[in-house]
């Protein structure tokens, strides 16, 4: 399920009455990309059915979205696959050999796995997402990390230069308000065993 942007307006848009409401709904979309990549919390799980001497898969993410990152992979229902780390244009002897799938690798929208899948088989990504710059909706899961998103929106439209709503302390007690919450969220979440990049929130002040 999705939400439009405009959910999570009003808690913006109150402490920015004169800012646009376009021009809100950029800065609450921008916090939801956000968060998603410093908590890595919202995640969808993706079908994938390979094809003999494939090795790489593009996922399709949620209407919206696109995936960042992957998980984990579970084959056949029970069968967990390792995440690799090495570097995939140098593994050659790796990428060569074929046979039933032991570990998967995530880079620019493709699932790519080890050993090159010899048959038929069912895979679930559980792929991380975040919403698409142009997005009109998002994930209804973001809306249990509204408060947050709404920190950081707020930091953003604050932090601003030369606008009718800027206010440099206010964005300072926003951003550390969004580091706050966001920490806690990502001690929720274990993080190991995953295959993408994940960023760390810096502290711009």
């Amino acid at each position: 399920m999705a939400t439009t942007l405009d959910s999570f307006r009003p808690q913006v848009q109150a402490e920015v009455p004169a800012c646009p409401a376009i021009v809100i709904d950029g800065a609450i979309r921008d916090a939801c990309r956000t968060i998603a990549w410093d908590t890595w919390a919202v995640r969808s799980d993706i079908p994938v059915t390979t094809i003999a001497n494939t090795q790489s898969y593009t996922l399709s993410a949620p209407a919206d979205h696109e995936v960042i990152a992957v998980k984990s992979v579970v084959m056949g229902g029970d069968t967990l696959l390792t995440p690799y780390s090495g570097s995939v244009p140098a593994s050659v002897r790796l990428i060569m050999r074929s046979g039933t799938p032991q570990a998967f690798w995530y880079r620019a929208g493709n699932l790519w796995l080890y050993p090159v899948p010899t048959d038929v088989r069912t895979l679930v990504a559980e792929a991380v997402i975040q919403p698409t710059r142009t997005a009109a909706t998002v994930d209804d899961r973001f809306l249990n990390y509204a408060e947050a998103i709404g920190y950081w929106a707020l930091y953003r439209l604050k932090a601003a230069t030369g606008q009718a709503w800027t206010d440099e302390a206010g964005a300072r007690f926003n951003y550390q308000r969004y580091a706050d919450i966001t920490l806690d969220i990502r001690t929720a979440f274990d993080t190991s065993g995953t295959s993408g990049s994940r960023r760390v929130c810096t502290n711009f002040f």
